[in-house]
C-alpha cells in the first residue's frame, strides 16, 4: 500500500510518524512543498512568509484509509505518543509543543499547548522542534534544530524545560 494524501489531498511534505496504541499509523505533514520552502534546497530566506499549512494524518493500517486530523499547524514535525497515551505533535516555526485532549475523537480534538523549546536566547534563522520521543519516566525529549540542542520538558509539563548541549 502506498499513500499518497487524504480525500484528494495531496500531502506535502511527509515528516515524522509512530503507531498509536490503537495500532493506527501517525503522521505529520510539514505543510509546504519543498520547492516552495526551501528552493534549489536551500532555505528560503523569507521562510516565515510561507503559506504553511502543516497537517497530521492517521492511517488505518487494516483499511489503508487516511484520515485528516488537524491542519493549520506552521510546519508540523515531531510526533509521539505519550505514557498518558495522548498524542503529541509539534511546530517546528514556532517551538511549541502540542497535545490532544480527546484521545478517542482525535479529528475533533483540541490542541493544547504542552510546552516551548526555543531559548531566549537562540540565535536568529531556521531553528525549531524535529524529532522527539517519550522517555520511560514520561520525559519528553526533543531535538531541537538550529539549537544544536536536546529540549527535556518534564511529564505534563509539571518541570521546567531544560536543554541539554553537546559538548
Amino acid at each position: 500500500m502506498v499513500a499518497t494524501g487524504c480525500d484528494g489531498e495531496p500531502f506535502q511534505f511527509p515528516n515524522d510518524l509512530c503507531f498509536g496504541p490503537d495500532g493506527a499509523l501517525y503522521l505529520t505533514d510539514s505543510g509546504v512543498f519543498i520547492d516552495e520552502f526551501a528552493p534549489n534546497n536551500k532555505i528560503r530566506p523569507d521562510y516565515l512568509s510561507v503559506p504553511y499549512d502543516g497537517r497530521v494524518y492517521r492511517v488505518h493500517i487494516s483499511t489503508g484509509k487516511v484520515e485528516k486530523l488537524d491542519t493549520g499547524i506552521k510546519f508540523t514535525n515531531g510526533i509521539a505518543f505519550g505514557p498518558d497515551q495522548r498524542l503529541y505533535i509539534n511546530e517546528t516555526l514556532t517551538g511549541n509543543i502540542y497535545c490532544y485532549e480527546d484521545q478517542p475523537n482525535l479529528v475533533a480534538a483540541r490542541r493544547v499547548l504542552f510546552g516551548n523549546v526555543i531559548r531566549p536566547d537562540a540565535l536568529p534563522g531556521w531553528k525549531g522542534p524535529d524529532g522527539m520521543a517519550f522517555s520511560a519516566d514520561g520525559k519528553l525529549y526533543v531535538a531541537v534544530f538550529g539549537q544544536r540542542d536536546v529540549t527535556v520538558l518534564g511529564s505534563a509539563s509539571k518541570r521546567p524545560p531544560r536543554s541539554v548541549t553537546r559538548p
